[in-house]
Protein backbone atom coordinates (compact mmCIF):
# COMPACT_ATOMS: atom_id res chain seq x y z
CA UNK A 1 0.00 0.00 0.00
CA UNK A 2 1.38 3.12 -0.98
CA UNK A 3 1.87 6.47 1.79
CA UNK A 4 -0.58 7.94 -0.61
CA UNK A 5 -3.19 5.22 0.05
CA UNK A 6 -2.52 4.94 3.79
CA UNK A 7 -3.67 8.60 4.33
CA UNK A 8 -6.55 7.63 2.71
CA UNK A 9 -7.33 4.90 5.06
CA UNK A 10 -6.39 7.04 7.79
CA UNK A 11 -8.99 10.12 6.72
CA UNK A 12 -11.59 7.33 6.25
CA UNK A 13 -11.02 5.90 9.35
CA UNK A 14 -10.90 9.31 10.87
CA UNK A 15 -14.91 9.72 9.67
CA UNK A 16 -13.68 11.78 6.18
CA UNK A 17 -15.62 11.09 3.45
CA UNK A 18 -13.23 10.14 0.51
CA UNK A 19 -14.22 9.23 -3.02
CA UNK A 20 -13.00 5.90 -3.64
CA UNK A 21 -14.30 5.81 -7.55
CA UNK A 22 -10.72 6.13 -8.83
CA UNK A 23 -9.99 2.41 -7.22
CA UNK A 24 -10.52 -0.57 -8.40
CA UNK A 25 -12.38 -3.22 -6.40
CA UNK A 26 -9.65 -4.97 -4.39
CA UNK A 27 -8.15 -1.31 -3.79
CA UNK A 28 -11.70 -0.15 -2.41
CA UNK A 29 -11.66 -3.44 0.02
CA UNK A 30 -8.17 -3.40 1.36
CA UNK A 31 -8.56 0.39 2.07
CA UNK A 32 -11.98 -0.17 4.02
CA UNK A 33 -11.12 -2.99 5.68
CA UNK A 34 -8.38 -1.48 6.61
CA UNK A 35 -9.69 1.90 7.89
CA UNK A 36 -12.23 -0.89 10.06
CA UNK A 37 -9.64 -2.71 11.46
CA UNK A 38 -7.63 0.69 12.39
CA UNK A 39 -10.74 2.25 13.90
CA UNK A 40 -11.68 -1.09 15.67
CA UNK A 41 -8.18 -1.54 17.18
CA UNK A 42 -8.13 2.36 18.74
CA UNK A 43 -11.52 1.50 20.14
CA UNK A 44 -10.31 -1.23 22.35
CA UNK A 45 -6.50 0.25 22.86
CA UNK A 46 -7.77 3.86 23.52
CA UNK A 47 -10.58 3.11 25.47
CA UNK A 48 -12.86 5.26 22.96
CA UNK A 49 -16.75 5.78 23.39
CA UNK A 50 -18.60 3.64 21.88
CA UNK A 51 -21.24 5.53 21.14
CA UNK A 52 -19.38 7.66 18.80
CA UNK A 53 -17.29 4.98 17.30
CA UNK A 54 -19.89 1.97 16.49
CA UNK A 55 -21.80 4.43 13.66
CA UNK A 56 -18.23 5.02 12.44
CA UNK A 57 -17.77 0.98 11.92
CA UNK A 58 -21.02 0.06 10.85
CA UNK A 59 -20.90 2.61 7.68
CA UNK A 60 -17.42 1.17 6.96
CA UNK A 61 -19.29 -2.37 6.91
CA UNK A 62 -22.18 -1.26 4.95
CA UNK A 63 -19.48 0.19 2.32
CA UNK A 64 -17.65 -3.10 2.35
CA UNK A 65 -20.43 -5.12 1.80
CA UNK A 66 -21.36 -3.45 -0.86
CA UNK A 67 -18.21 -4.67 -2.85
CA UNK A 68 -18.69 -7.82 -4.42
CA UNK A 69 -15.19 -8.79 -3.21
CA UNK A 70 -13.07 -11.39 -1.34
CA UNK A 71 -11.96 -9.61 1.51
CA UNK A 72 -7.56 -9.15 1.97
CA UNK A 73 -7.91 -12.16 5.04
CA UNK A 74 -9.50 -14.32 1.86
CA UNK A 75 -6.68 -13.53 -0.28
CA UNK A 76 -4.12 -14.27 2.80
CA UNK A 77 -5.52 -17.52 3.42
CA UNK A 78 -5.29 -18.55 -0.17
CA UNK A 79 -1.44 -17.52 -0.84
CA UNK A 80 -0.18 -20.96 -0.15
Amino acid sequence: MTDHNLQIVADIKDGKQIDLSVFDDPQKVAILEMAYEWLNFEFYDQGLSRADIAPRLTKLLIKRSKIKAPSLLHHLLHLR
